[in-house]
């Protein structure tokens, strides 16, 4: 395994063929690349003060500090450059005790103090990680620099979540903690937010379940609250349908939420308006559970994982397929039946737990996690257009994704010593097997990603009511 020392004058494989590709990409972007009306001398001009910025940056402190934060806690402040975070210190878990405390490793790369802010990201991709209480950002180039001081009131304070809004202009953190541009944001709440996630495509909002409902949250002001569907408040509990997940799907018009029917207990996959209203039904499992829904970026295949007794099995749903098409008449009819699971393809199936799947932003592959921190974890990666068996992204390597750098290099988060202390960050190219080391330890990571317009979308197509909540021509109110 090769280590590389952030910033380094001698970039990694991956990292060399990434920054061809990533210059290319960039070019095209500025020419208004994905239908982005973005004024081109406004992107050379925040381009150019930003490179000139990281320029400047060697580790050193700087009172000159910029950054965003949640509302009452700004991520950096003048406060925060005066009292500098001791580099290759290590944040305290929330779970077991971590063996890696203490004085920093030696392959630790400086780690800079000035923290920039979040801005809208030059590179149509790059990794982003939390560590001594600060959000890092590393592109393609190899260049480490410090979006944010996520600290509170001084203190470095656990992060095990962070997930970026779609216009890569907001990140979340535990709690439903949430940092924006600009300074504002919130701080975190009193909810579970297990599983929240951005609204599409604003990212204004977050969501996710609560106590068998869908809760919603703005991203700037405190509190939350409860939406009416899919059913209503006042129905009978044994007419319930009780949610378990909800993801927005990428055309921002349509949720998709699980969860179990009060009824009959069978496990039920719903699409419903945006505000949980108008349910219809998209899948029924009669014994096994769904769980783990993720949409591909291009809106055409739902991915989720279904549980039994005897196994699990990753399976996908192509929407676009499965949507058919009446040309009789005046205008097309689009409409979506209700599906099997076993109707949908097998992708993987196996004993151990399934889960973290993450599809490729702008391709067919998919990766996932089978296994756990206590007793293993492998990532697997599979190609939805060439199928066949699946691949182990990093054979011997114990961790979970994090996403994809190119078709053939990915990103991966290894466990610590302990569950739940820092672990290392890797690179992957899945086709040579080269493992690259991006940081020798991080707390969280994700990948920071542009994303494009979806190429599929439900909009005006015909689905059968679940029998849940309003109808569809009962207004929301």
């Amino acid at each position: 395994m090769q280590s590389m020392s952030l910033p380094s004058t001698g970039r990694p494989v991956i990292l060399r063929v990434l920054a061809l590709v990533t210059t290319l990409l960039v070019l095209a972007a500025a020419c208004g690349a994905n239908g982005r009306s973005t004024d081109s001398g406004a992107e050379t001009e925040a381009a150019t003060a930003t490179q000139a910025g990281e320029a400047g940056e060697s580790g050193e402190a700087d009172p000159a500090v910029v950054g965003s934060g949640a509302e009452g806690h700004p991520a950096t402040t003048p406060d925060s450059a005066a009292d500098p975070v001791a580099e290759g210190s290590v944040a305290p878990t929330s779970s077991a005790p971590s063996t890696t405390t203490g004085p920093p490793a030696e392959e630790d790369p400086p780690l800079p103090v000035r923290c920039r802010g979040i801005d809208l990201p030059l590179q149509p991709r790059e990794i982003t990680f939390v560590l001594q209480g600060r959000l890092f950002a590393v592109d393609f180039g190899g260049t480490l620099r410090c979006l944010a001081d996520v600290r509170i009131d001084k203190e470095i304070v656990p992060v095990s979540n962070l997930r970026w809004s779609p216009q890569s202009d907001a990140a979340l953190l535990d709690q439903g903690r949430v940092i924006t541009m600009g300074g504002g944001g919130r701080s975190g709440g009193d909810a579970s937010y297990d599983g929240a996630d951005f609204s599409v495509p604003s990212g204004t909002a977050l969501i996710w379940a609560e106590e068998g409902r869908i809760a919603l949250a703005s991203t700037t002001r405190e509190g939350f609250q409860i939406l009416a569907g899919p059913v209503p408040a006042d129905t009978a509990p044994e007419e319930e349908f009780v949610v378990e997940g909800v993801v927005y799907h990428p055309d921002g018009l349509h949720l998709l939420v699980w969860g179990r029917d009060g009824a009959t207990g069978r496990s039920r996959l719903l699409v419903t308006a945006e505000n949980g209203t108008a349910p219809a039904l998209l899948m029924e499992s009669d014994s096994a559970v769904i769980s783990d829904v993720v949409v591909t970026p291009d809106g055409a295949t739902v991915l989720y994982v279904l549980s039994a007794d005897d196994g699990r099995e990753l399976r996908a749903l192509d929407l676009e397929a499965a949507t058919l098409v009446d040309e009789s008449g005046d205008e097309p009819v689009r409409s979506l039946p209700p599906v099997r699971p076993e109707d949908t393809t097998l992708l993987y199936e196996g004993v151990r737990p399934l889960g973290r799947v993450v599809p490729e932003p702008d391709g067919p592959r998919v990766l996932f996690a089978e296994g756990s921190c206590e007793a293993g974890s492998e990532v697997l990666l599979v190609d939805l257009e060439e199928g066949g068996y699946e691949i182990a992204a990093a054979p011997g390597v114990s961790g979970v994704p994090i996403g994809f750098l190119t078709h053939g290099s990915v990103v991966i988060e290894g466990f610590g010593e302990t569950c739940g202390s820092p672990g290392p960050l890797l690179g992957v190219d899945v086709d040579s097997g080269d493992v690259e080391t991006v940081m020798p330890r991080v707390e969280v990571a994700s990948m920071r990603v542009m994303r494009s317009q979806p190429r599929f979308n439900l909009l005006d197509v015909e689905m059968t009511p679940a029998g849940y909540g309003p109808s569809p021509d009962t207004p929301s109110g």
